[in-house]
């Protein structure tokens, strides 16, 4: 099958700067629909929002992954790089990545299934993190399912990483239908290193902002 990525000059289709954050919305035409991108830069906070929209007219896709960050060489400090998660119980889960360790949940298993496995993130976060800094990437689950999926190897004198997020992928049972409008939003907030502190952080995004209106106050909830 044909690989459909973004990988191309977009149109800019809005900017705006607010007391809050700053906007920039672009967009990719595709051969399945449109692909715009809305990135929302918070002026005190260190804190990106990225929300994909996905406009197809009729897709069948084997996989759709998006929302994918890699970390930048020397980002993190090798000895102590660890992920952390919640994984279906009430604990959050810390695992170090250690030396020699290989993770390519993103690979496709020979035959017709096309990734090996991904993150449970039951609360929708992963933090990646070393003994002093740390980013949390949340996927926000109310708008459409997205899992995230781990990519990580050692790579010369450091180490590749990589987090993926998909919202479908094929097995020799089904493949995905796409039709419609799609919404993916994602949140990327850095922090410290305290171990609960990407779960709190994560907890308040999805609480949303308070907005004033014409009529009151309102609530917007997720990302």
């Amino acid at each position: 099958g044909r690989k459909i990525t973004d990988l191309r000059p977009p149109d800019a289709f809005a900017s705006h700067r607010g007391p809050l954050r700053t906007t920039l919305g672009v967009r990719t035409r595709t051969a399945v629909g449109d692909w715009t991108k809305l990135f929302r830069l918070y002026h005190r906070h260190p804190r990106l929002d990225l929300v994909h929209g996905l406009s197809f007219h009729e897709a069948r896709l084997a996989s759709l992954r998006l929302g994918t960050l890699t970390a930048l060489p020397g980002g993190f400090a090798r000895e102590s790089l660890r992920y952390a998660t919640v994984n279906g119980g009430e604990t959050l889960e810390s695992f170090a990545l250690a030396p020699g360790q290989r993770i390519a949940q993103h690979a496709p298993v020979p035959g017709a299934t096309s990734a090996r496995s991904c993150l449970g993130a039951t609360e929708g976060f992963v933090t990646l993190a070393d003994a002093d800094r740390a980013v949390t990437v949340l996927g926000d689950r109310s708008q459409s399912a997205v899992v995230p999926m781990l990519e990580f190897a050692e790579v010369d004198d450091g180490c590749f990483l990589r987090l993926h997020h998909t919202l479908a992928e094929t097995d020799e049972t089904r493949a995905g239908f796409f039709r419609g409008f799609r919404r993916v939003a994602f949140a990327i907030v850095g922090h410290g290193a305290a171990s609960d502190q990407g779960r709190e952080l994560s907890r308040a995004v999805q609480r949303g902002l308070l907005y004033r209106t014409e009529r009151g106050i309102g609530i917007a909830r997720g990302v």
